[in-house]
């Protein structure tokens, strides 16, 4: 692994911390993978580990070790102080919230680069409830809160890709793929790489409610930096297009991949999303009704038969939606699950909460 950059748990409190670290891709790689983290830092102490063991590791050991290639970590992330979490999470969850550090540490990641805002500057000087305004969740029983946070995880995105932009023209080379990770998302299993086709996008294989999973992506660069990561500034410049108003997420996702004519393929993965509190969905983990029957109406493509009209456009000849057959479930059972969990000290729910005010 790179050597650790100095740990940014010590810096002041600011509206903006940067940082460079040890970059690793060059010329002499051909296959160099930028791993971008972005969105609300707002429990990192519970994601870290298995950001680390699943996501981080695996990837430098098949990019790095077996293909002999480069892999570079990019970071942005939005800071809350605790204060104002406790006060925005009470109602949502009455129990204790667990630690959540104002200028989190991501020296474990070693980042190429690291850029990390507070959200309260950032909500301020982007004006971004202007842009939240435009897509009126609402209509699903999204809190104000949560339609916020969507538009924060996509301004988040733009600036992971600035990072990757500039050290592109730092170094004079170009990044090949990108993977994008939430950092309030945890994987329980490792993932298996396998590098996407130049303009394809990797999801995981379940919970698209009828649209894209917006939880984990992965693509040939273009396909990632030029399309799903610059959504922010195109809305910024034009507005937000009518397909996206009054949609869910994951549907907004498609509608944007589709206007693109990015391609769509699916990867067996086992990730949660993980709250303040340490709670974490078992339904977040299930592609089939063993655990959440609705999983089984809203999250799973039945691939070939009720793709989402979004992706029923063509490019071309050709179908927008790549079928791999990788369509198995690396979690497992449910008791499996639950383990893995309580080994991560996340407490494994029942409960699927949409209007949560935690997605981003």
């Amino acid at each position: 692994m790179q050597p650790a950059m100095s740990s940014t748990s010590a810096t002041p409190r600011t509206s903006k911390a940067r940082a460079i670290g040890s970059c690793r891709a060059s010329a002499s790689n051909e296959l160099r993978v930028a791993l971008c983290f972005y969105g609300l830092a707002r429990n990192l102490n519970l994601t870290r580990q298995s950001l680390l063991l699943h996501l981080i590791e695996p990837l430098h050991d098949a990019i790095e070790r077996t293909a002999a290639g480069a892999l570079d970590v990019f970071v942005h992330g939005l800071l809350v102080e605790r204060e104002a979490v406790q006060a925005g999470r009470t109602a949502a969850f009455p129990h204790s919230i667990g630690p959540i550090d104002y200028m989190p540490d991501w020296s474990f990641a070693h980042p190429c680069r690291l850029w990390l805002e507070d959200q309260a500057h950032v909500d301020v000087s982007q004006n971004l409830s202007v842009v939240m305004a435009q897509f009126r969740q609402q209509s699903f029983g999204y809190s104000a809160a949560t339609s916020m946070n969507f538009v924060r995880a996509y301004y988040s995105m733009s600036r992971a890709a600035a990072l990757v932009r500039e050290q592109q023209a730092r170094a004079g080379v170009h990044y090949t793929h990108v993977v994008l990770a939430r950092s309030d998302t945890g994987l329980l299993a490792p993932i298996h790489w396998r590098a996407p086709e130049p303009w394809t996008i990797a999801v995981p294989n379940f919970q698209h409610w009828r649209g894209v999973n917006d939880r984990f992506a992965m693509g040939g660069a273009r396909a990632m930096l030029d399309v799903l990561m610059s959504q922010y500034a195109e809305w910024q410049r034009g507005g937000v297009p009518a397909e996206l108003q009054g949609v869910l997420p994951e549907r907004a996702r498609c509608f944007i991949l589709a206007a693109r004519r990015v391609r769509v393929s699916v990867l067996p993965m086992c990730l949660a999303r993980v709250r303040s509190s340490g709670e974490a969905s078992l339904c977040d983990t299930a592609p089939h009704p063993a655990v959440c029957y609705w999983s089984a109406i809203e999250g799973v493509w039945p691939w070939g038969r009720e793709l989402p009209h979004c992706m029923q456009r063509k490019a071309g000849s050709e179908s927008l939606v790549r079928v791999p057959g990788d369509l198995d479930d690396p979690c497992g059972n449910a008791v499996s699950v639950v383990r893995a969990m309580h080994s991560f000290g996340w407490r494994p729910t029942h409960t699927l909460p949409l209007a949560d005010g935690a997605s981003d």
